[in-house]
């Protein structure tokens, strides 16, 4: 990311991001970081700068852009963002990969939806009494696992988390902080936004800390810890 510009949110947001590399992003509600994150995935606009993906300059004029491009993004607002409340958490689950689960046609194969569904239940060990049922009546950590679940299919090379264990309890965040680790080891590149500084010192291999919509300063995990962390973010 190259002087990254949204004259409203953020200013002059420059770093990189490294092939299996956890890339913390830390600081005060406000700073920017979430802009910044809808700004490289194409939820929202920014006025100038560039992105380079692999010494490529590209654009993501939309979601759908990234998507295709290998990016996913796991929104802040679960509940608003991440999932369709009203419908069955294999279609949730499957929804970021009509091509994979449709014919040339558009016509959903429901055993394909199914199957991968069921794959991923399975291997993040999503409490359900049946792939039909509503995503909306699981609990949020269930929920969120869905959420990750979904953007995984997608199989993704960068992946933003944007508090992906806000308002799960221990036991799931434990569960979350795993699968994070091992997506990095198996070359995920991954952008990790939290507002909870032990989460963040826990698993970033190195942290960008952002305040009032700019960056103040990038440590290696070596040498930050909280108090810097909070110094950066104010000062």
């Amino acid at each position: 990311i190259k002087n990254l510009n949204n004259i409203k949110k953020f200013k002059d947001i420059s770093f990189d991001l490294y092939k299996g590399e956890i890339l913390g992003f830390a600081g005060l509600v406000g700073a920017g970081r979430t802009d910044v994150a809808k700004s490289i995935f194409g939820s929202e606009l920014y006025e100038n700068g560039n992105i380079y993906l692999k010494g490529k300059k590209i654009k993501n004029l939309s979601p759908n852009g990234a998507i295709a491009k290998g990016f996913a993004y796991v929104p802040e607002d679960r509940k608003q963002m991440g999932i369709f409340g009203s419908v069955a958490v294999e279609d949730n689950m499957t929804s970021a990969i009509p091509k994979i689960i449709s014919n040339l046609f558009g016509v959903i194969n429901k055993d394909k939806v199914s199957s991968l569904s069921k794959e991923y239940i399975k291997k993040f060990d999503i409490v359900l009494t049946s792939g039909r049922q509503l995503i909306e009546e699981l609990s949020g950590g269930n929920q969120q696992k869905c959420i990750i679940s979904k953007w995984l299919l997608s199989n993704p090379s960068i992946l933003i988390l944007d508090e992906p264990t806000r308002g799960v309890d221990v036991g799931v965040k434990s569960e979350m902080y795993e699968i994070i680790k091992k997506l990095s080891e198996s070359g995920t590149s991954i952008i990790l936004i939290s507002s909870e500084l032990p989460e963040i010192l826990s698993l970033a291999h190195r942290i960008v800390v952002m305040r009032e919509g700019k960056i103040s300063n990038t440590l290696d995990h070596k040498d930050a810890n909280q108090e810097i962390i909070m110094q950066s973010a104010i000062n």
